[in-house]
C-alpha cells in the first residue's frame, strides 16, 4: 500500500546535509497550534537552516494556504505528506488522543531517503530557546533520543504494567530519531507485532514505543521535553519555570489555545501566537458538555464564582440533553 497519497512542497528546499529536519504528525484541526510551534522554533533559531515535515491524513485548502504563506514569509521549506485516511482506522483512540498520534510510526518510511536523523515534536509544544545543542547529541548507537518521564504513576504503574526491564519510561512527544537504525532494527515490524496482540494500553502508541524501543534509547536532558500540566491551580513556586527550557510541552487535557485553560503558563503560547500568522484566531470555545464542565471548574479555581455557576449549569443541561 502506498502510504503517502499526496506530497506538497512549500518554500525553500535546502541541500539535505545543510538542514536540520523536524517532523510533526497532526490532524487538520491542529494546524493552528502547530503554526505557533513553528513560529517559536523560527524565532529562537534564526541562524539555523530548518526544514519542516508535516504528516497528516487531511489538510484543508484554507490551512494549506496559511502554511504556504508561513513558508514564504520565513523563507523555509515545509513538506506536507497526506497519508491514506484509513491506515490507522482499526487502532484505538480517545476523546483526547486521535489517530494522528500514530503518524509518528510512519516517519522513518516517509523520510528515509531525505535525512538520516529527524526531530519529532508533538504540536502542543512551544520552543523557548535554540535547538543548536540538540543537533550535537550523539544517537549513532541508538534509535531515539528521548526524555524520561518520571512520576509516581509511571514508577508504580506503567513500568510494571509494560514489564519494562530497565525501569525507565519516556514521553514520546519529543523524539530525536536515528532513521537508519530504526530501519536496521526493523522497528516498524516490531510495532506491528505489538499491535497484533490486541492488548489495551493506557497511553496507546507511547506505551508501544516504550516496549519496542526499550534499551535502544539515549536519554537526554529534561529541557528538551519539559512537561507542564496547565489544568491545576497555579502555585508560584511551581510555575516559576527554568530559563534554559528548549521545548515546553503542554501535557494533559488542557491546552493553551482553549478558553477553559486559564493557567498563567499559557503565556508562552500566547507570546508566539501574537507574532504568528494565526494571531487572529479566537480561543476554542466549549462545544461538548465535558468541555463546559472544564470551563466551570477553571472559573471556580480562579475564584470567578458567578461564571463558574453559569458554566456548571450549562454543563448539566447539555449533559441531560445528550442522554435523552
Amino acid at each position: 500500500m502506498n502510504i503517502v497519497r499526496e506530497k506538497i512542497i512549500y518554500g525553500q528546499i535546502y541541500k539535505q546535509n545543510n538542514s536540520f529536519h523536524i517532523v510533526f504528525g497532526i490532524d487538520d484541526d491542529f494546524v493552528r497550534p502547530l503554526g505557533v510551534l513553528m513560529t517559536s522554533i523560527i524565532e529562537n533559531n534564526k541562524n539555523e537552516k530548518i526544514e519542516f515535515h508535516i504528516i497528516s491524513k487531511y489538510i484543508s485548502e484554507k490551512n494549506r494556504k496559511i502554511i504556504n504563506q508561513f513558508a514564504m514569509v520565513n523563507n523555509i521549506a515545509i513538506n506536507i505528506y497526506v497519508i491514506d485516511k484509513d491506515i490507522f482506522k482499526n487502532l484505538p483512540k480517545t476523546e483526547y488522543i486521535s489517530h494522528a498520534t500514530y503518524n509518528r510510526f510512519l516517519i522513518p518510511n516517509i523520510l528515509k531517503d531525505i535525512t538520516d536523523k529527524v526531530l519529532y515534536l508533538d504540536a502542543d509544544i512551544i520552543c523557548l530557546n535554540s535547538i543548536k545543542l540538540l543537533e550535537k547529541i550523539n544517537i549513532d548507537n541508538n534509535i531515539v533520543g528521548v526524555v524520561e518521564e518520571a512520576n509516581k504513576y509511571v514508577e508504580k504503574q506503567q513500568i510494571k504494567e509494560l514489564k519494562l526491564k530497565f525501569n525507565k519510561y519516556f514521553n514520546a512527544g519529543v523524539m530525536y530519531i536515528n532513521i537508519k537504525n530504526w530501519m536496521k532494527y526493523d522497528i516498524n515490524n516490531k510495532i506491528l507485532n505489538v499491535l497484533k496482540s490486541k492488548k489495551k494500553f493506557m497511553f496507546n502508541d507511547q506505551d508501544i514505543l516504550n516496549i519496542v524501543l526499550e534499551n535502544k534509547c539515549t536519554y537526554i536532558d529534561k529541557v528538551y521535553n519539559y512537561g507542564f500540566d496547565v489544568r491545576y491551580k497555579p502555585n508560584r513556586y511551581v510555575y516559576n519555570l527554568p530559563d534554559n527550557i528548549i521545548f515546553l510541552h503542554y501535557v494533559g487535557k488542557f491546552k493553551p489555545w482553549q478558553k477553559w485553560c486559564m493557567h498563567p503558563v499559557k503565556n508562552f503560547f500566547e507570546k508566539y501566537e501574537s507574532i504568528s500568522l494565526w494571531k487572529d484566531i479566537p480561543l476554542d470555545e466549549p462545544k461538548t458538555y465535558k468541555q463546559m464542565k472544564h470551563m466551570g471548574k477553571s472559573y471556580s479555581i480562579y475564584n470567578k464564582k458567578i461564571k463558574a455557576i453559569y458554566w456548571y449549569l450549562k454543563y448539566a443541561i447539555y449533559k441531560i440533553k445528550s442522554k435523552l
